[in-house]
Order: structure tokens, then C-alpha cells, then sequence
């Protein structure tokens, strides 16, 4: 599956994840501190699936 706008590594994650009875919960590549703790403490995920090129630089 390919998501347009998205690397198609990424539409694979979500349609496998929706598969196996998972839910996407979007995150913010902005969200920072208490908008951060406050999404991944609401949502209580079991896994996360993240882009390095979205980390800080070094």
C-alpha cells in the first residue's frame, strides 16, 4: 500500500498495523515537552514507529 505524500515503508506500517487490530495515533513532528508527554500518556502506546530524520540534528 502506498500512502501518497509518504515513503511507501510507511504505508506498510499502516496497513499491517491496522491489520493486526492496531490504531495509528498521529503525532505532531512538532510536539514538544508537555504536548508530547500529555499525546503518549492519553494514548498509551504499545509501540511507536518513528522517522530519525525528524530527530534532532546533531
Amino acid at each position: 500500500m502506498t500512502v501518497p505524500g509518504y515513503p511507501s515503508t510507511v504505508g506498510r506500517v499502516l496497513e499491517r498495523s491496522a491489520r493486526a487490530g492496531l490504531v495509528h495515533v498521529p503525532v505532531n513532528f512538532n510536539a514538544r515537552g508537555e504536548e508530547l508527554e500529555y499525546l503518549l500518556t492519553q494514548s498509551e502506546p504499545a509501540a511507536a514507529f518513528v522517522d530519525p530524520a525528524l530527530g534532532p540534528s546533531t
